[in-house]
């Protein structure tokens, strides 16, 4: 797995989300530096509840429309305060819930609450990674890019 750092955009008006060489900041190979195995009594309901921020929670506007029969997104939203600036707006997420193959997250400085601006953020890169189809999304494989 490979991560690439996006920037949300380019001189020549690249889109958020696309892997044009221009567009790429850097890529980062992960290091696992653990691993927690979690009881199902204990991981589901966590899941559950973070699968529900996207559909009936704190970021339901932000993927209303969405598809997530076929490409359920876990996630959840929040917002950094520091004293003197405006808030800081966070998204994490994983997809698809039930065999995790993407890991997005935003965080826009100084941007407002999760819910209003990076989690719209984390949904435009989840319609790219599925070329608008949900059904069709494909692992992205190390090195390559679409």
């Amino acid at each position: 797995m490979v991560a690439l750092v996006l920037k949300p955009s380019s001189p020549t008006g690249v889109p958020i989300g696309s892997t044009d060489p221009a567009n790429v900041v850097r890529t980062v190979d992960p290091v696992v530096r653990s691993h927690v195995d979690l009881p199902d009594g204990t991981r589901g309901p966590i899941v559950d509840g973070l699968t529900g921020v996207t559909r009936s929670g704190t970021a339901a506007t932000a993927f209303q429309g969405f598809n997530q029969a076929n490409f359920s997104i876990v996630g959840k939203t929040g917002t950094a305060q520091v004293t003197g600036k405006a808030d800081t707006s966070v998204f994490v997420s994983y997809a698809p819930a039930n065999a995790p193959r993407y890991v997005v997250t935003a965080v826009l400085e100084e941007s407002g609450f999760g819910a209003d601006a990076a989690a719209p953020v984390v949904r435009h890169v989840y319609e790219y990674l599925s070329g608008g189809d949900q059904s069709a999304i494909k692992p992205v494989e190390s090195g390559k890019q679409d």
